[in-house]
């Protein structure tokens, strides 16, 4: 029996030697809550998992603004080239017209 617990100081309690009092005080070290290594280990990991989740919605956001201003700026261009594309056609209406009053007055 000593060589899994024994009663060193007579309390009535076989916690004071022994291999199962060692591997008690051993895994406790490791699974006590709040300053266990595991419990510490855990708290770090869920730290890092939160400093994640902050950057990937910060990151997302700036996406979701990015593709807005991108969005906006497409329209402008494809606004502008509409325009465009419309002065291009009333100056080639214009300059068919003027090419047909000119080989009409030079057929006359």
């Amino acid at each position: 029996m000593k060589l899994f617990a024994d009663d060193q100081d007579s309390d009535g309690l076989y916690d004071d030697a022994g291999y199962a009092n060692t591997v008690y005080s051993y895994l406790n070290n490791y699974t006590r809550s709040g300053i266990g290594i595991i419990y510490r280990k855990q708290e770090g990991i869920d730290d890092t998992l939160e400093r994640m989740d902050i950057t990937i919605r910060r990151k997302e956001e700036y996406m979701e603004k990015r593709r807005e201003a991108l969005t906006e700026q497409f329209e402008a261009v494809n606004k502008a080239l509409q325009q465009l594309e419309a002065r291009i056609q009333a100056l080639n209406n214009t300059l068919s017209g003027n090419l047909e009053l000119a080989s009409g007055a030079l057929l006359r």
